[in-house]
């Protein structure tokens, strides 16, 4: 199950350039369920609270960014998982695309 994220009073800010998502056991490049590579990205969103750091995995491998761009993650959710070996668990953010905001033009 996969839960929407309202984004829209929460600032993204790029933490740095898009890399592979890796599976920790295997270092393999990890697949969304139509077995598209994932690539992860660090954000800090924030708002009207202290800015908090996530990771975004996303199938479109972003383009463009750097610490520091402000960006947009268009269809971001939230997905939870737990352990397979085990009790635990928690959420992953993904998202279709990360892209920078583009200026508003005046």
């Amino acid at each position: 199950m996969r839960f929407p994220v309202d984004i829209a009073k929460i600032q993204l800010i790029c933490g740095g350039e898009a890399e592979p998502s890796l599976v920790f056991d295997t270092g393999e490049q990890r697949t969304n369920r139509k077995g598209e590579p994932l690539f992860q990205v660090q954000l800090m969103a924030g708002g009207e609270d202290r800015p908090v750091v996530i990771p975004v995995r996303t199938p479109v491998e972003p383009k463009g960014l750097s610490f520091g761009t402000p960006v947009r993650a268009v269809g971001l959710t939230l997905v939870p998982w737990t352990s397979r070996s085990g009790p635990g668990g928690g959420v992953n953010y993904e998202a279709d695309r990360i892209e920078p905001v583009r200026p508003v033009a005046s």
